[in-house]
């Protein structure tokens, strides 16, 4: 279910769309597998992820990397070896 776009999207990455009769759904996809419905506009939908995503890095990028060193290194300098 998960996996590239076969066609281009106006969604953000991580934002899917399910056609209803009267309106369209939001949702994305969690990192258990399930699906978090984010409601009908578009918008608030947009905020919601962003508010789910906030603070966290995608796994295996560098910015992944760089969390982890941060943390790390603050740990150090809170225990006084750095």
């Amino acid at each position: 279910m998960v996996g590239r776009r076969k066609t281009a999207s106006p969604l953000p990455p991580r934002l899917y769309a399910y056609k209803g009769k009267r309106q369209d759904t939001y949702y994305t996809i969690t990192v258990t597998n399930e699906r978090m419905n984010l409601g009908h506009d578009l918008l608030t939908a947009k905020r919601k992820l962003l508010e789910l995503e906030e603070g966290r890095s995608i796994a295996g990028t560098i910015g992944e990397l760089l969390d982890d060193y941060l943390k790390e290194v603050g740990e150090q300098v809170q225990r006084g070896k750095r």
